[in-house]
């Protein structure tokens, strides 16, 4: 017998495909990541080079899951060297213009 009214909550979680990506940004160069099999490299415009680090390795961060399409509904594991950036994600928040950036991601 099926349920007559359904409170939304589910016991038993479906499964949700996890996916790892690496990211890294420099200060001068540009940005670069890898996910799966996948590998790629970009130079940031003129007008981004001058931002900073944590803003640099956001965008890497988003370039890479805007590059290799939709990964909605899944869990995405994020590999990133900067510690103020790790933090920022796993907390969901940070001051300045990176947040902007960030938002984008979540």
């Amino acid at each position: 017998m099926l349920l007559h009214e359904w409170n939304g909550i589910r016991l038993i979680q479906p499964h949700r495909a996890t996916y790892i990506v690496y990211a890294d940004a420099s200060g001068t160069k540009g940005i670069g990541g890898w996910f799966d099999d996948h590998a790629f490299s970009a130079k940031l415009p003129p007008r981004r080079q001058n931002k900073h680090i944590n803003w640099k390795e956001t965008y890497a961060i988003l370039y890479n899951l805007a590059k290799w399409g939709s990964l909605k509904g899944a869990t995405v594991i994020a590999m990133c060297d900067n510690e103020t950036m790790v933090d920022a994600l796993n907390k969901r928040t940070i001051h300045g213009e990176t947040i902007y950036a960030m938002q984008w991601i979540l």
